[in-house]
């Protein structure tokens, strides 16, 4: 099956896309709690992970690539300075696809989003849902 794991910074932007404005993000140590549930043929119990990372000046400058994944497409996109909205279709090598939805409310201190992938395995169709929430907690 594949594994798509997101860095939490990751979820400021697209690659190759630009910000329309500087995206509503300030600069520092950020603590991410990502919950997610897999529904589908194979049980799978729900899973969350916290995470913290740094954002620099630089990284808003620069953007942050969102996938290094091969065989991954973006096919709609919306990006303001408060809200980032995309859907990726993926193919994976082993004969898989996955479609993914997400969207992330970008809130200065806080983010909050949602993503849903809809799988396509040989072990059968598999739907993830993941709640994300990130808040600054502090200068890096």
């Amino acid at each position: 099956m594949m594994r798509y794991a997101l860095p939490a910074a990751a979820l400021l932007a697209l690659p190759a896309m630009a910000w329309a404005d500087r995206p509503n993000v300030e600069p520092g140590l950020w603590e991410y709690t990502n919950t997610t549930v897999m529904e589908g043929e194979m049980d799978m119990p729900d899973h969350t992970e916290t995470t913290q990372e740094c954002i620099t000046e630089d990284d808003l400058d620069a953007g942050i690539q969102l996938h290094d994944e091969d065989g991954c497409e973006v096919v709609d996109e919306s990006i303001s300075s408060d809200e980032v909205s995309y859907r990726l279709s993926c193919a994976d090598p082993q004969g898989g696809t996955m479609e993914m939805d997400m969207n992330m409310q970008l809130m200065g201190d806080r983010m909050e989003g949602k993503m849903t992938g809809d799988f396509e395995t040989p072990m059968g169709d598999m739907r993830m849902n993941m709640e994300i929430v990130g808040e600054r907690i502090g200068d890096c």
